[in-house]
């Protein structure tokens, strides 16, 4: 457009208005096209917000309008799910997925990234404390890490002692990871299997026996296995607790008639 009136004798009055358009544009553009990641350190989410408020005001489209709406957007929907973390646990997986979709952002968030940093090194301490006391290296897979973690509760009072200290050190962990979250059921339910063994060779009221095998589903409920994997996961005294159950309702189902 400013082409075309570049011929004409005279500079209509619109011309000026609209160079000046193009030029902001074209300031705002180059701004745009010199980011990189990562973005310099001032280059945060308000200064992102007051760019494209600028382009916007712009009042005609160009590339780096589109560009940094769609930065901005993404960088708030980030925010908003990183303060989230810094709420309540967040899965270790997703806060380490977090940060690295946080590194990618062409907007600076190094405060962020840095307390996001802290929270996946600490979890992944206590990981390998839990793994190296095991004996298990990072190649063992959840479901045999479990075995080893039954083995290890069943061996002795020492090791017990040891993993039940993981276990309250794992409860401040600043993100829910997968180990820890096995390791806790294997112990609930090595604590439930010694509690069977008291109800079976006591006597115990039917009422007790289905609150029982309620908490042994709560046990299996947070495992971060397959479903498979969690079905085919046994805890130790759960059949004959459940057969004694269901002989119990059989007899007090014939008792009533």
């Amino acid at each position: 457009l400013l082409a075309s009136a570049h011929p004409l004798p005279f500079s209509p009055r619109p011309a000026a208005k609209i160079k000046e358009k193009v030029a902001r544009a074209l300031a705002i553009q180059g701004k745009v096209d010199a980011w990189s990641a990562p973005p310099p350190p001032d280059f945060n989410l308000r200064a992102a917000q007051m760019l494209h408020r600028d382009a916007a005001k712009v009042g005609i489209q160009f590339p780096a309008l589109e560009a940094l709406g769609a930065e901005v957007e993404k960088a708030e929907a980030w925010e908003l799910a990183a303060n989230k973390v810094f709420r309540a646990p967040g899965r270790h997986g997703e806060v380490v997925a977090l940060k690295r979709e946080g590194d990618m952002l062409m907007v600076n968030f190094d405060d962020i990234l840095g307390r996001l940093e802290e929270k996946v090194q600490k979890s992944e301490a206590w990981v390998k404390a839990l793994r190296g006391k095991l004996g298990a290296g990072p190649d063992v897979g959840l479901v045999e890490l479990m075995a080893v973690i039954r083995k290890g509760l069943s061996s002795g009072e020492a090791t017990r002692r040891d993993l039940t200290d993981l276990i309250a050190q794992g409860m401040k962990n600043p993100t829910v990871v997968d180990e820890f979250l096995c390791l806790r059921a294997e112990y609930e339910a090595y604590k439930w299997s010694r509690k069977a063994d008291e109800a079976l060779s006591g006597g115990p009221a039917v009422s007790k026996l289905g609150e029982m095998l309620s908490h042994c589903g709560k046990i299996r409920e947070p495992l971060p296995l397959t479903r498979a994997d969690k079905e085919a996961w046994e805890i130790r005294g759960h059949e004959p607790v459940q057969a004694l159950y269901d002989a119990c309702q059989a007899w007090l189902g014939t008792y009533k008639e």
